[in-house]
């Protein structure tokens, strides 16, 4: 007996491998073109095993490619016949009169399939899983949505009802089934927020829908959290900064997180370079009753605050005068708890916001008296306070500030930051061999940004260093850099042109085109630094600077003229026509961003 019942395992099981051998045969006949192959075999493997689910499905769809609808009917009417108990075959049966002309009747069929469902999960998502493959995600969404009734649960078959009608079209019924979802998710507000990404993408009127959608829900269930930020996430991706900034108070107030949340949107705000509302959440932070909290904002408002000046194409001064008062305010209330770092924050604040570079001075001075800075913090403010007294036309002063800091980390970033601020000062004052001494060891830095400045200045002094030794164009171009450095824009302009007018020949024109486009930049003449920079594409193109001149286009349209087309337009010439060039990968994050 065993020997018997394995030579029939055997034998059932080498006939199964023949059939898909064989089935393997039709396909790739039918593949090939060779119908008439292909379908004697499927025929005759239909025929020997009818009931092999296989060899039905391969048939019936060979009969639907070749249009054979009668020959699918009587196929798909057998199953019914055979399945009296399943309402796939209708399915099928459907499908067929559908193909044919025949819709009507497909529905009725359709409709026969449905009363099958009687809440059962296997048999709803079998049937619904039939629909789809056939192509009638419609149907199969009534499938779900008369089970879900069945059911009283619209939970269960959310997720799949929501992505199916997006399939179909139907973007408000995705969205609130996506919503429906949320108490089978493991992290519900970021799987509905990654759900509505696909259904939303980028357009705003489904993004519009989305958010009526989710404040109903709020308003429905104002303790919600999970609705309450959905919303939040939603006015954001609209920038609808203020809309989101109401959500953000309701949250943090509801659940009394003392202005933690608040905080948190704060930096998001000010990530994605909206600063006013990021300065105004953390304003409101200093309301929540939360003492280190309101410390701690505080602080956070200060540097959002100088955030926002060093981003603005002309700074306000108007707010840059709000701010000193409120710098004056921090320091006075929080003694104890004051961050003393940010006397680095107010000192740039007066130098170059407010034009009273002597505060500045005495604010860093002070702090670094009272030996309260961390080591780090009072190397960089020393080295702040070589560029004030620079700002001063102290330049011997400054070169022993920057010397301090040299000595005092000179195996450290900051000591290579003070030698190459030195090196400048004797480019400044015409000592280019000195210079190019340091700048020779500063080209190999550690530091990208030194290592590219350092090889910038280099690079200048070397390309124009006459052979006849006169250094008279070089020492003024210079002298005119001191000048911009020290925010002297129409003197450093004027010694600029006079050095162009007076040495035509210089090689130095370019680079006096690109430091005047620089100058108008920081005049707001946006148009005519643009000419200035085209000029040296057009005449310079092959030299050192066209790559900067390209840059340097592509900011002021992306940043001041907020023409992005032709920003992006700036940047990936400089990629193509400069691929080698230190600001190509600087040119394509912005082009991509672009």
């Amino acid at each position: 007996m065993r020997l018997l019942l394995l030579f029939c395992a055997a034998l059932i099981s080498g006939t199964t491998l023949a059939q898909t051998d064989r089935l393997a045969d039709a396909l790739r006949l039918q593949n090939t073109g060779d119908l008439p192959a292909a379908r004697v075999i499927l025929d005759s493997l239909y025929r020997a095993a009818p009931t092999l689910p296989e060899t039905y499905t391969a048939y019936f769809r060979f009969l639907l490619k070749t249009k054979d609808f009668k020959a699918a009917e009587r196929l798909a009417t057998a199953r019914r016949d055979r399945e009296a108990n399943s309402p796939l075959p209708f399915v099928d049966m459907g499908l067929v009169m559908q193909l044919s002309g025949k819709d009507k009747k497909a529905e009725e069929i359709w409709n026969e399939a449905l009363r099958f469902v009687t809440g059962d999960d296997l048999l709803t998502n079998n049937l619904a899983t039939a629909f789809s493959a056939a192509g009638q995600d419609a149907w199969a969404l009534r499938v779900y949505e008369k089970a879900s009734t069945i059911i009283q649960n619209k939970t269960i078959y959310a997720p799949t009802m929501a992505r199916l009608y997006a399939k179909t079209g139907n973007v408000d019924a995705a969205i609130n089934a996506t919503l429906d979802a949320a108490p089978l998710q493991l992290r519900p507000a970021e799987d509905i927020k990654a759900s509505l990404l696909e259904i939303l993408g980028t357009d705003p009127a489904k993004a519009q829908m989305a958010s009526k959608a989710v404040i109903k829900r709020v308003q429905a269930e104002p303790e919600n959290i999970l609705y309450a930020d959905v919303l939040l996430w939603l006015y954001t991706r609209r920038d609808d900064w203020d809309g989101a900034l109401l959500q953000v108070r309701a949250l943090d107030e509801r659940g009394r997180e003392g202005g933690r949340r608040l905080l948190e949107f704060a930096r998001t705000a000010r990530a994605e370079g909206q600063y006013d509302i990021a300065y105004q959440a953390l304003g409101e932070i200093n309301a929540s009753g939360n003492p280190s909290m309101q410390t701690y904002a505080a602080a956070e408002r200060l540097k959002t605050g100088m955030e926002k000046l060093q981003n603005q194409p002309v700074p306000d001064r108007v707010f840059a005068d709000t701010l000193s008062a409120e710098f004056n305010r921090y320091f006075s209330a929080a003694v104890q708890d004051a961050q003393p770092a940010l006397v680095r924050e107010q000192a740039a604040l007066e130098a170059r916001y407010r034009n009273n570079v002597g505060t500045a001075i005495a604010l860093l001075d002070k702090a670094l008296a009272s030996g309260q800075l961390p080591k780090n913090e009072a190397g960089a403010a020393r080295l702040e306070l070589g560029d004030y007294q620079l700002l001063q036309g102290k330049v011997w002063d400054a070169t022993l500030t920057y010397s301090q800091v040299d000595k005092a980390f000179r195996e450290d970033a900051l000591g290579e930051e003070a030698r190459f601020r030195n090196a400048k000062l004797a480019w400044y004052r015409g000592d280019f061999k000195w210079a190019q001494d340091q700048l020779s060891v500063l080209k190999a830095s550690t530091t990208e940004l030194i290592a590219n400045d350092a090889l910038a200045l280099s690079v200048l002094i070397t390309e124009n260093t006459p052979p006849d030794s006169n250094y008279v164009p070089l020492r003024r171009f210079a002298a005119a850099d001191l000048l911009l450095f020290q925010n002297q824009l129409e003197a450093a302009g004027t010694l600029l042109d006079s050095v162009s007018k007076a040495f035509p020949e210089t090689e130095l024109q370019d680079d006096i085109l690109l430091k005047r486009s620089a100058i108008l930049v920081r005049q707001q003449r946006y148009n005519d630094a643009l000419a200035l920079l085209q000029t040296i594409g057009s005449k310079y193109g092959t030299d050192v600077l066209a790559d900067d001149a390209l840059y340097q286009q592509g900011l002021i349209y992306e940043t001041y003229l907020k023409q992005p087309v032709k920003a992006k337009e700036a940047f990936e010439k400089l990629l193509i026509d400069y691929p080698g060039s230190t600001l190509a990968a600087e040119a394509r994050k912005r082009a991509t961003a672009l």
